[in-house]
């Protein structure tokens, strides 16, 4: 089942991920040497998570996510417990689960459920390091050890495929962006693009690019038309959710870009809209987002049929 996801909600968890990220110190490790009792129950407080717990085969044991988590295609549609910032805490308590995960800067819900006396896993999606250790934490929480094993694996060998096929290519500088504020037929408003802090700026690494935006000091920058005209990027990169979980016209947000005609990604038509899930969630699917944006940063190579 897909629910419509506003964009704010995509903006405050990605700028929670990322400003939170880097500036606190976690609980994880104490969180996480709690009793190894059989977990049965499960709740989920993030899309990443839930598409994890599918993922390595705990759907059954999943039995609530919140308002903006989605579930495959064909599967019947879990209970939820509110918006990922403000969880129902009474809801949560109510449905008395053995596990409850969610993401390791969400400290003030984490402290909560623990004085209610209930068993928290937080994990870390703020880099793509944290989002593949992220699943054998929970594996290992959950009792998925062998599942999440040959996941690892696959999505391993598929980004070492990617970055070996790339290692030896010219990095163009690529512009990602990840979200826009205030955008409508009449105007374009602020964009915010990957930083120096995040997964994507990972995944741009791996890819075979620079990343356009090299200012460290902003976690999660935005900037106007006027600056993208500044860093002049090689290669436009934007991404959106899946078709249906967005409130933009493509077309008209195309049209928007196209009228940077000084900028040299658009002058060379190296402009690239994604709309997918994968795009804006730090789960499994984003290696999918890797092989996706590889190929549009390097289309002369010759990328095997199924790395899309």
């Amino acid at each position: 089942m897909r629910r419509y996801w506003p964009l704010s909600v995509f903006i405050a968890i990605f700028v929670y991920l990322v400003i939170v990220a880097n500036s606190q110190p976690t609980g994880r490790d104490e969180v996480n040497a709690q009793d190894d009792a059989e977990v049965e129950r499960i709740i989920s407080l993030a899309p990443s998570i839930t598409e994890t717990l599918y993922s390595i085969g705990l759907a059954d044991q999943l039995i609530a996510v919140t308002d903006f988590c989605n579930t495959p295609t064909n599967t019947p549609p879990k209970p939820t417990i509110g918006a990922y910032l403000d969880p129902n805490l009474e809801a949560i308590v109510a449905m008395q689960p053995d596990l409850v995960i969610l993401l390791d800067r969400q400290q003030r819900v984490v402290q909560q459920l623990q004085q209610l006396g209930i068993r928290t896993l937080p994990v870390n999606h703020a880099s793509l390091d944290g989002i593949l250790t992220s699943m054998h934490d929970i594996a290992v929480n959950t009792g998925a050890v062998e599942q999440v094993s040959k996941l690892l694996a696959s999505l391993q060998t598929r980004i070492d495929h990617v970055q070996a096929m790339t290692a030896d290519q010219e990095m163009p500088s690529v512009l990602l962006a990840i979200a826009h504020a205030g955008a409508s037929e009449q105007q374009f408003g602020q964009i915010y693009v990957a930083g120096q802090h995040d997964f994507y700026n990972d995944l741009l690494k791996l890819a075979g690019a620079h990343n356009s935006y090299q200012d460290r000091r902003v976690s999660v920058p935005s900037l106007s038309t006027e600056g993208i005209l500044r860093l002049n990027p090689d290669i436009i990169i934007d991404l959106y959710p899946a078709s249906g979980q967005h409130p933009f016209n493509l077309d008209i947000m195309q049209a928007h870009w196209q009228k940077l005609s000084q900028v040299n990604a658009i002058r060379n038509d190296q402009l690239h809209l994604i709309e997918a899930s994968y795009a804006v969630i730090p789960g499994p699917g984003v290696v999918d987002l890797l092989e996706h944006i590889a190929r549009l940063i390097h289309p002369q190579l010759q990328w095997t049929a199924d790395a899309d």
